[in-house]
């Protein structure tokens, strides 16, 4: 797992290293999908590998917590089974 709190600055090196050395980079973003960390990883390792991406989707929506994490695929269990299918 790699840790980025924010865009700038981004860790390139580790992320290129992730990149050649899996299948695949998964990107979870707890805010909206458009821009963002996802178009920035993808822009720095799309060339060396997949980049896959969670976050929330479509309009707002009333909810407790658990079930937007759910919802949008973001609780633990959600980010678990997409990692899985990752992997398979």
């Amino acid at each position: 797992m790699i840790d980025a709190n924010s865009i700038e600055p981004l860790d390139v090196e580790t992320l290129q290293r992730a990149a050649r050395e899996t299948d695949g980079v998964l990107v979870i973003e707890d805010h909206h999908r458009n821009g963002g960390l996802r178009e920035a990883v993808a822009a720095q390792v799309g060339r060396l590998g997949r980049v896959f991406h969670l976050g929330v989707t479509g309009a707002p929506h009333s909810a407790t917590p658990e079930e937007l994490l759910e919802r949008h695929r973001l609780s633990s269990r959600a980010i678990e089974r997409e990692a899985s299918a990752l992997a398979a």
